[in-house]
């Protein structure tokens, strides 16, 4: 199963960009969950990740079966993406590699606000920090920290390492025409 990676990090720091990112360069994440006015390019999250307490019987092969029903060879790598609260889930996969987004708390902060989260935007950030610890301790794979302010300014640096421990040749035209400054790193009154 090692022909995978798994996209992370808190509530609006950017994991749909770049798991989107990953998708428009091939890499199979399924049905996932449409665009609305909060994500206008989509979320990429998969409705069959089990919650995080759980006890989702078969946990990864049911999942890897349900790609296959939806389109996926087997062959190409596949993708999964959702907030550091499945990280339990995710480590059961044996991805190639994890991607981590990154991006300023107060930035993190102002989106949570303003798309209205159910938890305590102060709670969701400290939450993230402690599972980004453990991922970092329990993952048997790179970890890479992706600043999505600094992929939107057009710095491919770090996704490129991500891209090379996957085996998927990164194209900087293909991220050029997904990453949309005007919607991925749109100043509003709270921040996106």
């Amino acid at each position: 199963m090692r022909r995978g990676v798994v996209v992370t990090g808190s509530g609006r720091s950017g994991t749909s960009m770049v798991a989107g990112l990953f998708a428009a360069h091939g890499v199979f994440f399924g049905n996932t969950k449409p665009a609305d006015d909060n994500n206008p390019r989509g979320y990429f999250e998969h409705p069959a990740i089990p919650r995080p307490k759980s006890r989702a019987k078969g946990w990864p092969r049911t999942w890897l079966n349900t790609l296959k029903r939806e389109g996926w060879d087997g062959v190409a790598p596949w993708g999964i993406k959702h907030i550091t609260t499945r990280w339990r889930w995710f480590r059961k996969l044996d991805p190639a590699v994890v991607v981590v987004t990154m991006r300023p708390e107060a930035e993190i902060l102002a989106s949570l606000r303003r798309t209205g989260w159910k938890l305590h935007p102060e709670r969701v950030v400290r939450r993230f920090r402690k599972r980004l610890v453990r991922i970092k301790r329990e993952a048997r794979c790179p970890v890479i920290m992706v600043s999505t302010p600094a992929l939107v300014g057009g710095d491919y640096r770090q996704v490129r390492k991500a891209f090379a421990a996957l085996g998927v040749p990164f194209d900087p035209a293909i991220a050029e025409a997904w990453i949309d400054p005007s919607v991925w790193g749109r100043k509003t009154a709270g921040g996106k």
